[in-house]
């Protein structure tokens, strides 16, 4: 396991993500995008602003 800023990866290249990506077909997202899909999901789930902030971090 590789950790950056507290942020946990199966492999520093992301090889064991984009395996898993690409065997249920998803469609791909960077890293980025993907955070603000869990932000919006959060948010419309009634989530209150400061708690998501505080978890999604800086």
């Amino acid at each position: 396991m590789w950790k950056t800023k507290q942020k946990a990866f199966l492999q520093s290249n992301g090889s064991t993500t984009i395996k898993i990506i690409d065997r249920f077909q998803l469609k791909r997202i960077s890293p980025h995008g993907l955070r603000h899909t869990v932000a919006t999901l959060l948010s419309q789930s009634g989530i209150p602003i400061k708690q998501i902030q505080m978890q999604l971090g800086d």
